[in-house]
């Protein structure tokens, strides 16, 4: 085949439809008119005739293989096979240019019809259709700059590594070095050029590419050949899972043609775009004169021209099928020597048949120095299988089996023995890899010293706590009878004090009302003084009792149905004289959502109740607004005022018991300090809260969120 050029497909989209003109009309002038009208015949009534198609395919930078020439044109291997099969099959073929993982994009999202140069993985048999006749065998090799020192797969540990993005070099290499545990950081590039043209510049150590386009990049950017090859493979033509399985299926059955035909433009292909050798093609001259003479010559010698031909041509295949051969024992030979541990192929008697590199690392032998030699004399020095070595038991179980053994030389070794049976299921050998695994055992011991000592600190440690939680529970427990005996005298006490101060509260009303007589102006500001005394001093005694029960667990919240409304309505209707009586606007905004709940009412009505006093006592001048409303499953109360307000240092302690915030003024409102800290547990035992926001000098606004439970039935 010639080189292409740009009048032949076009620039960056190309087009090839049927057969190219012979050139030698002058011939077919005379019968023009009557083949004409024969080939329309049989394009009109032909039961087999095939319709125009036009199949995208993508085109990406991999020379060889395929690549888009210095003027445009898309050239390589698969472009020559897949022209051919498109002029049998009468398709116009449109190349669309891009990388190698804007092509699989394409391919996944079904933007293209086919995508040249893929290699079969069981991930992609989810993405991508492949037809069943490979294209070509590939394997990928490894390539260094001149000198690096990059000999075997264990060399580049710590190294970095190029590859082409998304492809497959990159997961196979990735699963070969995590099986070797090697510490590799890959390096993925959009083109194979760029990928070498890094590890000229020293930004990478080594690149991974297939044996096609390899040795070409090698000489362009001057590297060479590291030995290291691995993974084979087999590539295709895909195409997309939903794609046209016809289209598939006539590229399997031109590629099984042109394989049987060693002049065919598959071969020309081959021979054209690598160095491969391949089966030769027999000349039409030489057909048509062995035609001649074998017309004119004797039986005999036409059966022994034939013959040759025979021979000549098995000769050939054989000569590629050894080279195959001789390319996968290359590929195998150096996998098996890259692995870090002896491996060993032993017969049936335990002799050692093959033995890699790693040999002469553990045992200091040469693997051709222990061929024939028994496993168990290279590994321990004696004429006989130790009692310990896993072969005998995997020979007689035919299974795989392993053992840690100890050598004279005071070394731990790993064995691990795995039986190869034939088709027949007879066993043929073992594979017997053997794992220096001393400092391991060494680190194991140590750790497992370190693991004792640690268990006998934790134990004395774990005594030690014990015996300071049998301490402190018995600090507990005292703590826990005072504390009763504190809330036992406390509920006592308050008691016996409530009733001689509800008995005074009720007596100087009685006075102070005149049904015991007229009182002048100083009596009735004495009874007056009297009075508020012991109010003050009778709620004192109620929140002590209250705050007694809750810290003591004893309180009892109520569950009955209430209307939140009303209770809301209620508490501002009882604060309101006070608000009044010091010129304060007090409003109520109540929400169109609030209403009938279950829950504790007067528990509710107290928290409320001393939101709204503190606001109304710390106000001096302007208003209070209560607000509630409800946000889905709760009712929000909010106690707005635009009274002295509370710094941020003082909000830390608002809600203590027996603190109280006054601006820093020295008690120049009475009260408990027990009112916030009643509430805020109050709330929180509700299953609320409380919160806070204030500005000195602007007002506070108290928040008091609580769950509400709906009435059964409403």
């Amino acid at each position: 085949m010639t080189e292409r050029d740009g009048g032949e497909r076009g620039e960056s989209m190309i087009s090839v439809h049927g057969e190219r003109p012979c050139g030698k009309e002058h011939r077919a002038k005379r019968f023009f008119a009557v083949l004409s009208a024969l080939v329309l015949l049989f394009s009109l009534f032909s039961s087999d005739a095939r319709a125009d198609r036009t199949v995208r395919v993508g085109i990406y930078e991999n020379k060889p293989k395929v690549f888009t020439s210095p003027s445009g044109v898309p050239s390589g291997l698969f472009v020559d096979i897949l022209e051919s099969i498109a002029r049998e099959e009468k398709w116009t073929l449109e190349y669309v240019p891009g990388t190698w993982q804007e092509g699989l994009g394409r391919l996944a999202w079904g933007d293209i019809d086919l995508m040249p140069d893929v290699a079969y993985t069981s991930e992609r048999e989810h993405l991508f259709a492949f037809h069943g006749e490979p294209v070509v065998s590939d394997w990928f090799q490894l390539f260094a700059n001149k000198g690096s020192g990059i000999h075997s797969i264990v060399d580049l540990r710590g190294k970095r590594v190029a590859v082409l993005a998304g492809s497959i070099q990159q997961d196979a290499f990735t699963r070969h070095a995590a099986a070797f545990d090697l510490d590799v950081q890959l390096v993925p590039f959009p083109l194979f050029a760029d990928a070498f043209r890094a590890v000229q510049a020293g930004s990478a150590d080594a690149v991974i590419a297939n044996r096609f386009n390899g040795p070409l990049l090698m000489k362009e950017y001057g590297l060479e050949d590291t030995a290291v090859v691995f993974s084979p493979t087999r590539v295709y033509f895909a195409a997309p899972k939903s794609g046209d399985a016809a289209l598939l299926a006539a590229i399997d059955r031109h590629l099984a043609r042109l394989k049987r035909d060693p002049g065919s433009v598959y071969y020309d292909a081959l021979r054209r775009w690598t160095s491969e050798e391949l089966p030769g093609a027999i000349p039409h001259w030489l057909k048509v004169t062995g035609g001649a003479l074998a017309a004119i010559s004797l039986v005999g010698l036409v059966g022994m021209w034939l013959l040759q031909r025979l021979v000549n041509k098995r000769t050939k295949e054989l000569r590629i099928f050894v080279e195959a051969l001789k390319q996968a024992d290359r590929e195998w030979k150096a996998t098996f020597d890259s692995v870090e541990d002896a491996v060993w192929v032993l017969d049936c008697e335990g002799r050692i048949a093959h033995a890699n590199q790693a040999t002469t690392r553990i045992f200091g032998k040469a693997p051709e120095d222990v061929t024939g030699r028994t496993c168990w004399e290279v590994a321990h020095e004696t004429d006989e299988a130790i009692p310990e070595c896993p072969l005998k038991d995997a020979a007689a179980k035919r299974q795989s089996r392993s053992a840690t053994v100890y050598t004279k030389d005071g070394r731990w070794l790993q064995v691990s023995v795995h039986p190869v049976f034939d088709e027949e299921g007879t066993t043929k050998g073992f594979m017997h890899v053997v794992s220096d695994v001393t400092e391991k055992r060494r680190t194991e011991e140590e750790l497992d010293k370190y693991r004792r000592g640690l268990e006998d600190l934790v134990r004395r440690r774990t005594e030690e706590l014990e015996a300071a939680n049998a301490d402190l529970l018995q600090a507990k427990l005292a703590a826990e009878s005072a504390d009763h005996l504190k809330s036992a005298f406390l509920a006592t006490m308050s008691h016996e004090l409530r009733t001689p101060l509800n008995s005074i509260i009720g007596f100087t009303g009685i006075l102070l009302q005149g049904l015991a007589g007229p009182l002048n102006e100083e009596q009735a500001k004495q009874l007056r003084m009297v009075q508020g005394s012991a109010r003050h001093l009778l709620a004192l005694i109620n929140d002590v009792l209250d705050i007694s029960k809750i810290e003591a667990g004893r309180i009892e919240l109520a569950e009955e149905p209430f209307d939140l409304r009303v209770a809301v309505e209620r508490v501002v209707q009882t604060v309101a004289p006070a608000a009044k009586e010091k010129g304060l606007e007090l409003t109520c905004e109540i929400g169109e959502g609030v209403g009938r709940i279950v829950g504790d009412r007067r528990r509710v009505e107290q928290v409320l109740m001393n939101l709204l006093s503190n606001a109304v006592k710390f106000t001096a001048r302007g208003s209070v607004t209560v607000t509630c409303t409800r946000e889905d499953s709760s009712a929000i109360m909010s106690v707005k005022d635009t009274g002295i307000g509370i710094s941020a240092e003082n909000l830390q302690k608002l809600f203590r018991p027996f603190q109280q915030v006054d601006s820093g003024k020295t008690r120049e409102y009475d009260g408990t300090g027990l009112g916030l800290h009643i509430s805020k547990r109050l709330g929180e035992l509700m299953g609320g809260s409380i919160s806070v926001e204030s500005t000195p000098g602007s007002g506070s606004t108290f928040t008091f969120r609580m769950p509400i439970r709906e009435e059964r039935g409403a």
